[in-house]
Parts: C-alpha cells; sequence; structure tokens
C-alpha cells in the first residue's frame, strides 16, 4: 500500500464528503435536523485534507489544518447531539450540561493551538512529527483522552434518549410516523457507535499508520453514504417533513389535486406531534365525554380533517387511538390498586371510560384479558 494510494484515498474521501454534505444541505429544507446532520459531517471533512497534506509533507507548511481537525472534531458531539434532540423533541438546547462541557473543551483546544504557535518553527515541526508518529506529547495526549470521554457521554445520553422513546413506542398498538423517527434514530445511533468502536478496537491490530491513512477514510465513506440512503430513505416516509414556525393548521376543503395531497403530506407528521402531545401531556383521552370535534378545537383544524389525519398519522381510528391511551393508562393504574379500598369500575373511569362494559371490551382488545385477569398476572409475578 504505497504513500501515494492513501494520497489519492484520503483527497477522494474529501471530495467526497464534500458531494455527501452538499446533497444532505440540499434535503435540509425539509426539517432543521438535517442541518445538524449537514453539520456533522462537515466536522469530518478536514481529517481527509489534513491525512493528504501529511502524506505530502505539506502539513509543516500549514500546521493550522492540523488544529483545524482538532476544532472541528470537538464539535462532533454537539452536532450529533442536535441531530438526535431535534428528531425527537423538536429542539436542541444549546446550554445542556453536556455541551457546556464540548464548549469548555474547545476553549482548552483554543489555548493548546496559542500554545503551539508560541513555540519556534522547529519545535512546531518537532511536535507535528512526533505525533504524526504516534510519539504523542502529553498535552496532546491529554486532549485525545478529554474528546473520547466526552464523544461517550454524547453516545450514553442520546442512546439512553432514543431507547428509552423506542420502548414507549412497544406499548402502543398501533405504528405511527413518530416511530418512524425512532427506527431512523436507532440506526444512525447504531452505525455511529459501530465505527466509533471498529476505528478504536482496529488499532490494537494494525498500526497507528494504516488505521488513520486508510481504514478510517473508507470505514467513514461507508457508514456516512450508508446514513444518507437512510436519510433519503426515512424522507420518503415525510419523518422529515415539518411546519416549522406554524402555530396554526391551516387546510382547506378537501379536493383530489395532487397539490392539496403534497400539503397534506408535509403538514401530517407535524399534527400527528401535536395529537401526541395533547394525548400525552395533556392526557387528553381522560375525559370521558371527548370527542373528534373537540380534539379538533385543541389543533385549531376543521372537524372534518381529524378522522382522516388520525388515519393517516396512527393507522387507526379515533375511537382506537383515544382507547389504547385509556387502556395504557388503566393498565398504570391497576398495578398500583389497593383491591380493598378501590375498584376495577372505578379505575374504568378514572382512565377515561363511560362505563364498565365498554371498559372491559377495550381491556379485552387490546390486552387479550380482562382486568381480573392481568390483575392476577401481575400478583403472580
Amino acid at each position: 500500500m504505497t504513500v501515494e494510494f492513501l494520497f489519492y484515498l484520503n483527497s477522494f474521501s474529501f471530495l467526497y464528503f464534500l458531494v455527501l454534505i452538499y446533497l444532505i444541505i440540499s434535503k435540509s429544507k425539509k426539517h432543521k435536523s438535517l442541518r445538524y446532520l449537514a453539520f456533522l459531517a462537515f466536522t469530518t471533512l478536514p481529517s481527509f485534507l489534513n491525512n493528504a497534506m501529511i502524506l505530502n509533507e505539506s502539513i509543516f507548511k500549514f500546521p493550522i489544518i492540523f488544529f483545524f481537525v482538532l476544532f472541528s472534531a470537538s464539535i462532533f458531539g454537539l452536532f450529533f447531539k442536535a441531530h438526535v434532540d431535534v428528531l425527537l423533541r423538536g429542539t436542541w438546547n444549546e446550554f445542556h450540561p453536556i455541551n457546556v462541557i464540548s464548549y469548555v473543551f474547545f476553549l482548552f483546544l483554543f489555548c493548546f493551538c496559542f500554545h503551539f504557535f508560541a513555540k519556534t518553527e522547529a519545535e512546531q515541526t518537532e511536535f507535528l512529527k512526533r505525533v504524526i508518529t504516534g510519539d504523542f506529547p502529553l498535552l496532546f495526549t491529554i486532549s485525545n483522552a478529554i474528546f473520547y470521554l466526552i464523544q461517550l457521554l454524547y453516545f450514553i445520553n442520546t442512546g439512553i434518549l432514543i431507547f428509552k422513546e423506542k420502548e414507549k413506542q412497544k406499548e402502543l398498538p398501533y405504528v405511527n410516523l413518530f416511530s418512524q423517527r425512532i427506527n431512523y434514530l436507532k440506526r444512525f445511533w447504531t452505525v455511529i457507535i459501530l465505527l466509533y468502536v471498529s476505528v478504536i478496537g482496529s488499532y490494537a491490530f494494525f498500526s497507528q499508520f494504516h488505521v488513520e491513512f486508510f481504514i478510517l477514510p473508507i470505514a467513514m465513506n461507508v457508514v456516512y453514504l450508508y446514513i444518507f440512503i437512510n436519510v433519503d430513505h426515512y424522507s420518503n416516509h415525510y419523518i422529515f417533513s415539518t411546519t416549522e414556525g406554524t402555530s396554526k393548521v391551516k387546510i382547506e376543503k378537501e379536493t383530489k389535486s395532487n397539490e392539496e395531497q403534497v400539503e397534506t403530506n408535509k403538514e401530517l407528521l407535524f399534527i400527528g406531534d401535536q395529537i401526541k402531545s395533547l394525548l400525552e401531556k395533556d392526557k387528553l383521552f381522560l375525559k370521558g365525554d371527548l370527542t373528534a370535534n373537540q380534539l379538533a378545537e385543541h389543533l385549531d383544524i376543521p372537524p372534518y380533517k381529524v378522522s382522516h389525519l388520525i388515519k393517516l398519522n396512527f393507522q387507526v381510528n379515533f375511537p382506537d387511538l383515544i382507547n389504547s391511551y385509556r387502556i395504557q393508562h388503566a393498565k398504570v393504574l391497576l398495578k398500583k390498586i389497593d383491591i380493598d379500598k378501590e375498584s376495577i369500575e372505578g379505575i374504568a373511569y378514572q382512565s377515561g371510560f363511560n362505563s364498565k362494559a365498554s371498559f372491559y371490551r377495550a381491556f379485552k382488545r387490546y390486552t387479550s384479558g380482562t382486568p381480573s385477569q392481568y390483575l392476577n398476572s401481575k400478583a403472580s409475578n
């Protein structure tokens, strides 16, 4: 494997990532999370330029490129978390504790950079030669350790968020578009983790030179191509569709024109998120007399559109959607019931049902058993 081949590989990877970033940005108007994904890919871009310049030894003339790699890598976790948070919650908290740690680390690297350029040219060259050959100076070793620790915190934090939401989705008796987002994020998170683990693990079997100049570029190219293919695939499911900044969804009278169908698809996920919030946060389903018209008032959309949009978002009708939430709530109450002081009928009314009969029918439909059987199974466990 010649130095010339590795130079062309890293130069190609640089251009390849430029194209991928452009393609992601071209889709970013669909959802702001894709802008963060483009920034995430950009944090990797300088490493290929740095590798190519090391291989042709021009890095010694432009050492600032080496520090640009460090700076861009230090904000990888920021955009990784931003992409996940915006898809899960619709917003990103720039001052989350982990993000604050990244800002402090960025300042540390700035001081590191200042310390480097305070050296003589000969000392700078010697420092870079040591880094390139793997004879890391102490300050560089410390910065590397801090970097990997921060990335680990990001991976743990986002992993908990994604898989916690995944478990919540499993409890629902339907598949909605939000669950498609979770599926995408699970794949995205897993492939990034595999990338990091495989690259770090490869140091145990290959030389640093082969890892950084051959294995890493190949792995990055494959992984980000996979991510882009997933983005393209899930874009067709409208998980990146949004009506950001829209406080009121306006839907005109239903027609069969293609133009209106496109608009409906764009609004689909936004309304689905609103319904999910009204049911999970505001617990609107606990109202025994809740109707589709009342839900329409909360959504500020025409009543005749509610059932249609629920069907598109959740693949169930309005009564089934409401009853599924009521049964989930009833199961929580049944786990805590004091059978000497409370009755199953009381649980039914507390969960939004207007009669014991309707509660039993719904309970059997969603759990394949009666409330009493559910209680007995929990007691035996």
